[in-house]
């Protein structure tokens, strides 16, 4: 059996045969209950606002002078079709606002991973700005061993030219002993022994230190230490020292180097350590 409309639903035959059940409805309830059911099923195919205006009459309740309007089968697509476009939107819509907040997400994590990679970064270069000034220490030390060593030889080639001219005014001295020993000034002749003995030890002492300095050059291709907390605070003070132009009160100075090294976390007792060694 094909039922096409709600009319036709309210004029079939309900009757039933259960006496309990035929007691407790009155005669006209059996198709009452069906008909009222129309109502609710309008409501179950009505549009929402943002799909366009139900007419008010579809919702509106039968009264006895008025039936309930009949549900076709065009209000039922209608009403299908319309529930399907809505679903398509709100899918779409889904996706979309699922997509954006993936987005927000992931920019969120770049932008906690770049600021952990920044921090990093700056801790690296503050290290390195630390070993840098270590190293120029360092270097500062092997500048003035290398200048010590010029001098040394500046000073044992002048001492070797010393020699000889020494040797050559000897060298005439003895040549000319026989023509003018007797005019020679004894005072001269014993002052030039001296000079010349003095300038001889000289010489023999400039030899054994540089045969010493020889002995123990300085290694160019020994590992540099990573410098220590000490070697860094040392570094600042120097630091510290240029900026104010090479003038600065001990108890001013002490009070940064504590303050500095507050500030890294170190102990004050390391800055002032590194400041006595200096």
């Amino acid at each position: 059996l094909t039922v096409q409309t709600s009319s036709e639903i309210a004029s079939l035959n309900f009757s039933t045969n259960n006496a309990r059940i035929a007691a407790l409805l009155k005669p006209s309830s059996n198709r009452k209950v069906i008909r009222e059911a129309a109502p609710h099923e309008r409501k179950l195919f009505t549009l929402v606002e943002e799909l366009g205006t139900t007419p008010r009459e579809e919702l509106e309740q039968p009264t006895p002078l008025r039936g309930p309007d009949p549900v076709t089968v065009d209000k039922i697509l209608r009403a299908a079709n319309d529930a399907k476009e809505q679903i398509e939107f709100l899918a779409q819509r889904h996706e979309e606002i699922t997509s954006s907040i993936d987005n927000q997400v992931n920019m969120g994590d770049e932008a906690s991973s770049s600021g952990n990679q920044m921090s990093k970064i700056e801790e690296d270069i503050w290290h390195h700005e630390k070993e840098i000034l270590a190293l120029e220490m360092i270097k500062k030390e092997y500048i003035k061993k290398v200048n010590s060593l010029d001098e040394e030889l500046a000073e044992q080639k002048h001492l070797e030219e010393e020699e000889v001219k020494l040797n050559h005014r000897l060298g005439m001295l003895v040549l000319n002993e026989d023509d003018d020993f007797d005019d020679m000034d004894d005072s001269d002749d014993i002052v030039v022994s001296h000079e010349l003995a003095e300038r001889m030890q000289l010489l023999e002492f400039k030899k054994e230190i540089l045969a010493e300095l020889d002995q123990s050059d300085i290694d160019l291709n020994v590992s540099i230490p990573v410098p220590s907390q000490q070697a860094i605070i040392a570094a600042m003070i120097l630091q510290m020292v240029r900026n104010v132009g090479g003038e600065i009160p001990l108890a001013d100075l002490k009070d940064q180097i504590s303050r500095a090294a507050r500030e890294k976390g170190w102990q004050e007792r390391e800055g002032i350590n590194a400041l006595y060694l200096l």
